[in-house]
């Protein structure tokens, strides 16, 4: 989980990047990999995330906006 306020740019891309999730995971927990990405996509689906994300004082703030998010769980 990464933020950069001033955003960064990547090639191709028309738009600043201010949140970056890196996932990693071993094949026998695919579906857990695909948990976690149904999770963030909902997360950051949120209309008021990204004013929360850069809001976020600390990494427990950013930590608690996705781990506290609102999710669909089973």
């Amino acid at each position: 989980m990464v933020r950069c306020k001033k955003g960064i740019i990547f090639p191709n891309s028309e738009s600043k990047v201010i949140a970056a999730f890196f996932i990693i995971g071993t094949r026998d927990k695919r579906n857990m990999l695909l948990r976690s990405h149904t999770f963030i996509s909902q997360i950051i689906a949120e209309p008021d995330f990204e004013a929360r994300w850069m809001e976020a004082k600390d990494e427990r703030d950013l930590q608690d906006i996705i781990l506290l998010g609102k999710r669909i769980r089973d």
